[in-house]
């Protein structure tokens, strides 16, 4: 398994984990981390999907 992938799974781990402890508390003191890790979690998917080849939308 390449580094991005695991990469990938790991902050999806840690984003659901942080999405689910904010809704059930009603703690929103953490969503400027869970703002960040979302953003490396969009930019660390397009590095994968560029490096597979594809390029495009649905491709």
């Amino acid at each position: 398994m390449n580094l991005l992938k695991v990469l990938k799974t790991s902050l999806a781990i840690i984003i659901m984990t942080d999405a689910i402890y904010m809704l059930r508390t009603d703690n929103f003191e953490f969503i400027s981390y869970y703002t960040l890790l979302l953003s490396v979690f969009i930019l660390v998917t397009g590095a994968d999907e560029c490096k597979e080849g594809r390029k495009g939308m649905g491709t």
